[in-house]
């Protein structure tokens, strides 16, 4: 069954499966259906109009077989302009932080970018059935158990 988790869902994972951590030691903020994420690093501290940068959660996953994450922003820092869930999926048997590509779209204001702010949320979705071949350098997946910011495989960065 395709289903978005609750608290208490995500709360079980978390506690038995370390589904998400925080490397901080503090408590993971769990929402109703999501759970806050953190920013760990930044290449900048402020954005300026039109500023893109990478940064990285304090929170690291380690993604369930039958349960995939989706990354979005919060609604504050949106109707101040900073996008981020550029590429928001976490992948069943995913391993490590998340990279988040941070972008100033506002047309005059600075956005300021603070460690241990709460930048995002992950909302969880079970699969409909436990996935044949999990995230990983087997299936061709470049950023299994990434720490930190991690810049393209590409080598664009």
């Amino acid at each position: 069954m395709v289903a978005i988790l609750s608290r208490q869902t995500i709360e079980k994972y978390c506690r038995l499966d370390k589904m998400v951590e925080r490397r901080d030691g503090e408590p993971l903020k769990i929402e109703p259906v999501s759970i806050d994420i953190h920013l760990a690093d930044c290449e900048y501290t402020s954005l300026r109009p039109g500023d893109f940068c990478l940064g990285n959660t304090i929170e690291t996953f380690n993604m369930p077989g039958q349960v995939v994450g989706f990354v979005v922003g919060k609604s504050t820092y949106a109707r101040e302009g900073l996008m981020i869930e550029v590429a928001g999926l976490i992948d069943p048997g995913f391993r490590g932080d998340i990279t988040l590509e941070l972008k100033n779209l506002h047309d005059e204001n600075t956005i300021h970018l603070e460690k241990g702010q709460s930048i995002g949320q992950v909302y969880f979705m079970y699969t409909d059935r436990p996935v044949d071949i999990l995230y990983g350098p087997d299936n061709g997946n470049h950023y299994q158990d990434q720490q930190g910011i991690t810049y393209s495989y590409r080598g664009l960065g």
